[in-house]
């Protein structure tokens, strides 16, 4: 914790003040090991004041007028009721025992541009004992890039945090806790959610002509500051080819206002209703990104019906959709490579300034392993089980010129580190309680609204493959209510078929291993079976499946007991494993997606 005390952090649990554009955030967090790498929440709350509201106070523009209009210093009103927030949190940290010095605040772009920022600070100063940073544009751009950073186990692309007075853009390569960005930094652009939807106010007001005329400046404006600020951050030129050849570069989004954007995106996701509602990890081809018009109709019929209400989009929200679409627009016309995907990320201020100080060491933890108990002492006995699941994954069929059907390939998301989420442990989330009608629902939601629901950082085809595969291990579709097999479906869907058929396979593979070794391994015990699998089948019809006429590979299973009390203990999980490759079984049915196993068992 040496980098943290030299950042003033004097105990593990830390105090953060976050002075944003559109409110106020006040977190608790604790920074003890092995879970600091997650930066677990002990207490949260928004506090509703919009520091760039109080400064913009709705006034006409002048015709044609396209200039900005000056921030007007805080009102005394509005700072009285921050002092009366930040008074109320300086007692909630004496309730959780975090001292003063282990207190931070930070003030972002409303606070930085206020005339009276100065007065501003002072008072808080006065009030609370507490020292107000105020963030410079180049630093708020890196702190924020380093909250989308510790939201992913890689990062490598261009990152963008909405906020409500400005916009910050950041090149990153983000890995094992190292995070490099490009060489100009980053770039702060004063489009921010509240600031851009009262630019376009302006842009619009008064007569057609006039608000024509203004809009056309206005785009050619955003898209001639969004190039440059492209330009001088130092896209690494090797990155640039990559990106080119590699289809697009990757774009990461923060911020409130493109978080809004993102559940917009998940209300008009092909899976519908979509059944993950946590926004960080979740992935957006950038067609579809795009698509402003069909997205900002989404928001117009959510809004004229409260049933249709559009999950985590406020009215407020919902009311800088069409300036989020006009940057998403600029955006696009002023980046000189193609958006590949759009990842978008809880990841903020509070994040980046948590997880920049570190130690390098918890940032390079994987969030799996820690959320998997892979940080425990008696870790290295529980992998023997997380090694069964890995070679009961085969390694892909040699290239031969004998071969004559397409060569199968395994989802990369079948990590080491997904892996032992699903093992037998005891110290992981992998083995539920539950009763016998609710296990596998139990399983099912873990991901979602369970218990690793709080493992943030995590990507969207994790939590889908995780959700899977142990639902498979306690029992899969049969084990489910009605609602639950519903539930189900939109899980298969989200993660493609073929993800959810290894899913079936490696849960239940999963589900033997804990039948015999219930608590995981022993120090120095043997494992009770032996499992190897590979691919047979691809040459000839004696050796592939020719049911309907098409040759299928065949994945050969091949199990040996230490002794037939230990086989009889696995039969149910045999006769289960061997289920999962019937095609009637298989993901969309009989003509769905799925391959045979042949099982063999000694």
């Amino acid at each position: 914790m040496a980098d943290m005390a030299a950042k003033g952090y004097s105990t593990k649990r830390v105090a953060l003040v976050d002075m944003g554009s559109n409110g106020i955030r006040l977190s608790i967090t604790d920074l003890s090991e092995p879970t600091a790498r997650l930066l677990p929440t002990l207490y949260s709350h928004r506090v509703p004041i919009s520091l760039y509201a109080a400064q913009h106070p709705s006034v006409s523009p002048s015709p044609q007028d396209s200039t900005p209009s000056a921030p007007q210093p805080i009102p005394q009103s509005t700072i009285t009721q921050i002092l009366t927030a930040l008074h109320h949190f300086r007692i909630i940290c004496e309730d959780f025992s975090v001292p003063s010095s282990s207190v931070r605040v930070l003030a972002t772009e409303a606070s930085r541009t206020a005339p009276n920022a100065s007065d501003l600070v002072r008072q808080i100063q006065d009030v609370t004992g507490w020292t107000v940073e105020v963030l410079a544009k180049e630093d708020e751009g890196r702190i924020g890039a380093w909250g989308v950073a510790w939201g992913f186990e890689r990062v490598k692309g261009l990152v963008m945090d909405l906020g409500g007075g400005s916009t910050q853009m950041t090149w990153m390569d983000a890995s094992e806790g190292e995070v490099r960005v490009g060489e100009g930094g980053s770039r702060s652009l004063p489009y921010g959610a509240a600031a851009l939807t009262r630019r376009l106010g302006e842009a619009k007001w008064g007569p057609a002509e006039w608000s024509e005329e203004g809009m056309g400046k206005l785009r050619e404006e955003v898209v001639r500051v969004c190039k440059g600020a492209f330009e001088e951050i130092g896209v690494p030129g090797d990155s640039l080819r990559e990106a080119e050849e590699g289809g697009g570069l990757d774009l990461y989004l923060s911020g409130g206002g493109f978080r809004g954007w993102g559940y917009v995106l998940m209300s008009e996701h092909p899976v519908k209703p979509y059944p993950i509602p946590i926004i960080n990890g979740f992935t957006v081809p950038h067609e579809r990104f795009r698509d402003t018009e069909k997205l900002q109709a989404a928001v117009q019929i959510s809004q004229q019906n409260d049933m249709d209400s559009i999950f985590r989009v406020s009215d407020r929200r919902a009311s800088q959709v069409p300036a989020v679409a006009f940057l998403v627009q600029c955006l696009t016309e002023a980046l000189p490579v193609k958006i590949k995907d759009v990842i978008f990320s809880q990841g903020g201020v509070r994040e980046g300034a948590l997880f920049e100080n570190l130690g390098k060491e918890a940032r390079a933890m994987h969030p799996l392993a820690v959320a998997s108990g892979r940080h425990a002492v008696d870790w290295e006995a529980e992998s023997e089980a997380v090694d069964i699941l890995r070679t009961a994954i085969p390694s892909p069929p040699p290239v031969s010129s004998t071969v004559t059907l397409p060569l199968p390939q395994v989802p990369e998301v079948f990590t080491p580190d997904l892996l032992g989420c699903i093992v037998p442990s005891k110290t992981g989330f992998a083995d539920l309680d539950g009763t016998k009608e609710t296990t596998a629902s139990v399983a099912l939601r873990l991901t979602t609204s369970g218990a690793m629901a709080k493992v943030l950082p995590l990507q969207h085809n994790q939590r889908a493959a995780i959700a899977l595969a142990l639902c498979a291990r306690y029992g899969g579709l049969e084990s489910l209510p009605p609602e639950d097999r519903r539930f189900l479906y939109r899980m298969q869907a989200l993660a493609e078929p073929e993800v959810g058929w290894w899913c079936n396979y490696i849960g239940v593979v999963a589900a033997l291993v804990s039948h015999l070794h219930p608590v995981g391994f022993k120090d120095g015990q043997k494992s009770r079976l032996n499992l190897r699998a590979e691919w047979t089948g691809g040459k000839d019809k004696g050796n592939a499946d020719t049911n309907g006429g098409n040759k299928r590979w065949i994945l050969r299973v091949r199990i040996k007991f230490e002794n037939e009390m230990w086989r009889e203990a696995g039969a149910k999980a045999l006769g289960a494993l061997e289920k999962v490759g019937k095609r009637k079984n298989w993901i969309g049915g009989r003509e769905g997606v799925g391959w045979k196993i042949k099982l063999e068992v000694d």
